[in-house]
């Protein structure tokens, strides 16, 4: 049998260091190649289809693939991560145990041990239940920073004034053993929303 004419091209190679969409722009080259050099137009379709046919299915494959524009071949890191409106505030644990998030963040000062300061502030239990709140009286309350719980107390050496905090505060940081009469049992824990308003 006589041989072609000419050299024969071998096999073209896939770069798979091309992008997520290589493959798919390789499938469809070669369908192109297969349909131009076939009589009856796409080689492995049931249904054969002409070959002015091809672009559209090709276009809506590769679209289909997520193949379509730029956005294919954008690296990962370039995708912008979306945060959600409603997210969960990041819950911090101390040293001490004392947990908390950071409802928004204010930009005055921060109290210290010895000053005086101004809240709103709103005490519940964590199965829920309220137990104490400014809110409620209509009007915010100063007191000493160490003259509360300990818990209390170091939550808001954690604020700066016109920021937003809650505080899980554990038994230990809080009443302890002894509760404080009806409203507080012992060993119970404690959440404080609090709100700082002024330092003095």
């Amino acid at each position: 049998m006589a041989s072609e004419s000419g050299t024969r091209k071998g096999p073209r190679l896939l770069r798979l260091d091309a992008g997520p969409c290589a493959p798919f722009h390789y499938v469809a080259a070669e369908a192109r190649r297969l349909a131009d050099h076939s009589p009856h137009g796409f080689p492995i379709m049931r249904h054969a289809l002409p070959s002015s046919a091809l672009p559209r299915v090709l276009v809506l494959t590769l679209l289909a693939a997520g193949c379509g524009g730029d956005s294919g071949d954008r690296p990962a890191d370039e995708t912008e991560a979306e945060t959600p409106a409603d997210a969960e505030p990041v819950m911090v644990t101390t040293e001490s145990g004392l947990r908390y998030q950071v409802l928004a963040e204010g930009d005055g000062a921060s109290p210290v041990s010895g000053q005086h300061v101004t809240v709103h502030y709103r005490g519940t239990f964590p199965e829920g239940g309220q137990f104490d709140s400014s809110y409620d009286r209509g009007e915010p309350t100063e007191f000493a920073v160490d003259r509360v719980v300990p818990g209390f107390s170091e939550a808001l050496m954690l604020m700066k004034v016109g920021g937003r905090l809650r505080a899980y505060v554990p038994s230990e940081l809080a009443y302890g053993e002894q509760g404080i009469g009806d409203t507080i049992g012992p060993n119970q824990d404690l959440v404080f929303e609090i709100e700082l308003l002024g330092v003095r």
